[in-house]
């Protein structure tokens, strides 16, 4: 029975402790059409992107995220007519080296 109650008190945590909202490992990548952070493969486009104007294109960061699906702050802003495939919108709630 304990075993049972101390399985039932940790899956809800663990379940919810570390989705995209972990502080992960990640490389800043700048061009013309934005900011992104890539994971691995995949590159995420940066909606709050003012947070790593102190960042170098390239920059090793660690950050925490959540995606999101529609940047507003972003839907008048003129960009060159690069196109850069990412794997959507993101805002950024923490970010350090």
């Amino acid at each position: 029975m304990k075993k049972l109650t101390y399985l039932v008190i940790a899956l809800p945590m663990l379940a919810i402790s570390c989705t995209k909202d972990c502080n992960k490992p990640m490389t800043i990548v700048k061009d013309c059409s934005g900011a992104y952070l890539r994971d691995g493969g995949r590159d995420y486009h940066i909606c709050n992107s003012g947070i790593v104007d102190t960042y170098a294109d390239g920059t090793k960061v660690k950050a925490t995220y959540h995606k999101i699906t529609d940047c507003k702050d972003k839907s008048d802003e003129v960009v060159c007519a690069m196109y850069h495939a990412n794997d959507g919108w993101i805002e950024i709630t923490k970010i350090s080296k």
